[in-house]
């Protein structure tokens, strides 16, 4: 409030009395209200969107203000929060429309941002998913591009939600039974931190697939050995193929058909092997077979729990993708500076990957004389729904909601990295912003000293868990009091189940419900809810809350929804088989998982 109050309105800003008697306002030459009636526009405005299924309201900027009573009295349990750029027409805008009882009922928020980049942190901060915006088309149109980038920014933030959430949706499981099933690995060695710092002012060579690479294999030989190669698992292969070892490569995908990207390092012995860097939720065929050594990073969910057993793995911020997490990697190391190549982040050459990728190959398989390549070509574009991007050589190239996301969150990165150079030179795909796009050849000639000489072996700090047998011990702790508190609980909730559904049918059928069933149910219910459940168990009770929760409306019946007694039995039966399958899953998990804790103890993975 003291830089509202200490703004000082220039001349530009003309406040005026409209026909109506409220007031208009015009900024130099741009009308921002009517001149005959504003609030009777206003309220237009706020009739304009159906805003009934969000949570909050986004509005981009309010002009002097008069449409946010009509918002808040059209949505009075919803939140708004008001983004302006200018304290100029904040300032006048508190000069014309009293705002104190929607500030004091805590419905209203207004915030002035400088760039439109800093919408995400302000979403974030406010733990803001569902949310609505309306733009104040004046200002929209007056402001250059603030608002429009506000708008890009909050439908990026949104779509990235979706992918999120989406992606927690669906891979939920995986994570957990790769996590338990990879924890002989992720005890025996120490995490990635131990890397941290080690290779100050050193280049690092980021390594992703994209149809770029190929152009670039000629250099990588040169200055593999002196350079810090740091590859993707999708350009693993094709790098082995032309005879490059990467120093290290990154893997954050779960699932299993990544293991397919290191089927050349297992099944072939080679001089040495890349450190494998990795999310600890990886497939564990990958963790089980890989022959070099794997560091870890701290998983993104049950830190808690890990952490009575083990010690921190080194944070990592993973970004979305793994050419994300190859940058946040090699900005930890210290690297200087950090250079992009293959990472075309958009659909260049006519292809998402290098020719000979696994993913080029089955994108090679579905052409043929009824699907011909441009015909191909043009489906893709269609149906992926491209944009088109400033490319690297000045020239425009197509990309998608995906990559987009991926952008534009290295984009927001870049300007933090004040310590250090970043330079793309992927030669082909998309020019970032924020940092140099050059080609490859003029960022060597400027490095020609750093990444002269003979290649040497690369020196690594200690990579052993010096307390890997005194951690593995914690954990068997863990899982014997885990086999022995799950199938008692699987039991509870499938009683629940059956209890509820001999209620449901007493109720369909219009009979008197017995008491007995209800006092077992209210029993149930109490011993889930007041148990003191290990931490893993208590997430997983959780989690099938809030998913029959989201899930209940869409599962009722039209009967089910006008009768309380059926809704609340349906949803308790919902609850309990959820509960059951769920800790009939993590028993399941838990059993596997000591078996390959105690197998990879017996023998341990390389540490060459």
């Amino acid at each position: 409030m003291k830089k509202l109050s200490g703004t000082v309105v220039g001349e530009s800003y003309v406040r005026e009395r409209a026909k109506s008697g409220d007031y208009t306002l015009t900024v130099g030459s741009k009308a921002f209200h009517s001149r005959m009636d504003p609030k009777k526009e206003a309220e237009r405005l706020a009739q304009m969107e159906d805003f009934s299924r969000k949570d909050w309201i986004l509005a981009g900027s309010m002009g002097l203000g008069y449409f946010i009573p009509f918002l808040a009295e059209r949505y009075p349990g919803k939140r708004i929060l008001v983004i302006e750029q200018d304290w100029q027409l904040l300032n006048l805008a508190f000069k014309t429309v009293d705002f104190s009882k929607f500030f004091e009922s805590g419905q209203l928020e207004i915030a002035v941002l400088e760039k439109p980049g800093d919408l995400v942190g302000l979403l974030r901060s406010k733990n803001i998913r569902n949310v609505g915006a309306v733009f104040f088309r004046p200002a929209y149109e007056y402001y250059g591009d603030f608002f429009p980038g506000l708008k890009e920014t909050l439908t990026g933030f949104l779509s990235s939600r979706q992918v999120n959430l989406a992606t927690i949706t669906r891979f939920e499981k995986l994570w957990f039974r790769n996590l338990i099933q990879n924890m002989g690995p992720f005890l025996y060695y120490q995490g990635v931190k131990t890397l941290f710092g080690a290779f100050k002012n050193i280049p690092a060579f980021l390594i992703g697939a994209g149809p770029s690479l190929k152009k670039h294999i000629p250099e990588l030989k040169k200055i593999q050995g002196t350079g810090l190669l740091i590859a993707v698992n999708t350009s693993l292969p094709y790098l082995l193929e032309e005879g490059i070892i990467p120093d290290m490569v990154v893997c954050v995908d779960p699932q299993d058909k990544i293991f397919q990207y290191f089927l050349p390092v297992i099944r072939n012995k080679l001089p040495r092997y890349p450190l494998l860097i990795a999310e600890p939720t990886i497939s564990a065929k990958i963790a089980r077979h890989y022959p070099g050594p794997v560091l870890f990073c701290d998983p993104g969910f049950l830190e808690h729990w890990l952490s009575g057993f083990s010690a921190a793995k080194g944070e990592m911020e993973i970004g979305g993708s793994v050419i994300t997490a190859a940058f946040v990697l090699a900005k930890k190391l210290g690297a200087d500076p950090i250079v992009f190549l293959g990472t075309d982040m958009a659909y260049s050459e006519k292809s998402l990957h290098f020719r000979g990728a696994e993913l080029e190959k089955v994108w090679l398989y579905g052409q043929g004389k009824l699907n011909p390549v441009e015909h191909q070509h043009y489906t893709f574009l269609r149906q992926f729904k491209l944009e088109p991007h400033p490319g690297f050589f000045g020239d425009t190239v197509y990309t998608d909601v995906k990559f987009k996301t991926y952008i534009r969150w290295l984009e927001g990165v870049f300007p933090h990295t004040r310590d250090g150079r970043v330079v793309n030179c992927t030669e082909g795909g998309i020019a970032f912003k924020e940092i140099e796009n050059l080609p490859l050849a003029s960022l060597l000639a400027g490095l020609d000293e750093r990444i002269k000489g003979e290649p040497g072996e690369r020196v690594y700090p200690e990579l052993i868990n010096p307390h890997f047998d005194q951690e593995a011990k914690a954990l068997e702790k863990i899982f014997a009091a885990l086999e022995e508190e799950l199938p008692h609980l699987e039991k509870l909730a499938r009683e629940g189940q059956q209890v509820a559904r001999r209620l449901y049918l007493q109720v369909g059928r219009k009979e008197r419900l017995k008491q007995n069933g209800l006092a077992r149910l209210d029993e149930i219910d109490r011993s889930l809810s007041q148990e003191k459940h290990s931490e893993i168990i208590s997430i997983s009770i959780q989690k099938v809350l809030h998913q029959v929760t989201e899930e209940l409306s869409g599962a009722l019946s039209d009967e089910e929804k006008q009768n309380p007694e059926l809704k609340a039995l349906r949803q308790s039966e919902m609850l309990y088989e959820g509960i059951g399958e769920s800790v009939s899953f993590t028993l399941n998990q838990v059993k596997k998982a000591k078996n390959y804790l105690e197998n990879f103890k017996k023998k341990p993975l390389s540490v060459k």
